[in-house]
């Protein structure tokens, strides 16, 4: 159930029920029972008794969201780890079929000076798509707890007025006051809260504007990532190809197959 529409079924037990009474001879509507309805009704069957029933069932679909963005993130968590994995061991073999093809103290020195800028690189790429990670779910969980608190304020404020606007029927009920007037000035109470709670549940920041900067964010950040290491990778391959070069005159290293882009 939306959270907007969590009021729409208060005013069906007594108010909309006495509404829909047929019309007396002198015009009226059956209000006249309203007042001994009003006192009749159950706890479950007051307003915000009913309520606390929709406060249920929101949170409900709360829970079925959190649990559903948990296993999103731990499955795409296990996928990157995976990935991560595979260049790992990708890596190592390019390592290996370096120090197989060039021999010699300094070759060997050239490519664990290769391994070294290598390894630093991916570290610094990994460190900064997991900042922009866990930023990106930082400010995700940020913006559904703001619209989570922001419509818990407004059902708090709704239950609140519920609360006040039956008294007062019940009050006026004891009072003797008419029973249609009584009714009415329920109904307009009611509504009232209604609009309240709706114009509150609208003001409320949706998740989706924020969303939206925060992709923004993560993708630049992604992206910084990205030529930063590619830069790193480029000088590491150069300076390893210079120094073999110097150590001897031997085929070119080929240091393009390395697959380190995770």
């Amino acid at each position: 159930m939306a959270a907007a529409g969590l009021a729409v079924g208060l005013l069906l037990p007594i108010v909309v029920g006495a509404a829909a009474r047929p019309a007396t001879k002198d015009g009226q509507t059956g209000g006249a029972n309203f007042c001994s309805v009003l006192s009749a009704r159950t706890g479950t069957e007051r307003f915000v008794g009913r309520l606390g029933q929709m406060q249920d069932n929101l949170q409900a679909r709360r829970d079925q969201v959190a649990n559903r963005l948990q296993a999103v993130r731990g499955q795409r968590d296990s996928n990157l780890s995976t990935l991560r994995d595979q260049a790992d061991t990708k890596r190592s073999q390019v390592y290996a079929n370096l120090e197989q093809k060039f021999a010699g103290d300094a070759a060997k020195q050239a490519i664990l000076a290769f391994q070294q800028a290598v390894e630093a690189a991916v570290k610094v790429r990994r460190d900064a798509i997991n900042v922009a990670l866990d930023a990106f779910r930082k400010g995700l969980d940020d913006a559904l707890a703001a619209r989570r608190s922001a419509i818990d304020a407004a059902v708090t404020a709704l239950s609140n007025a519920l609360t006040a606007a039956e008294k007062k029927a019940t009050d006026a009920c004891a009072a003797g006051t008419d029973p249609a007037t009584v009714r009415q000035q329920l109904l307009a109470d009611v509504s009232a809260a209604r609009t309240q709670y709706r114009d509150a549940v609208q003001a409320a920041q949706k998740v989706g504007t924020s969303v939206q900067g925060l992709i923004d964010a993560r993708k630049a950040a992604m992206d910084k990532a990205k030529a930063d290491f590619q830069a790193a990778m480029d000088k590491a391959k150069a300076d390893l190809k210079a120094a073999l070069a110097a150590a001897q005159p031997a085929p070119s290293a080929n240091t393009n197959s390395a697959n380190v882009n995770q």
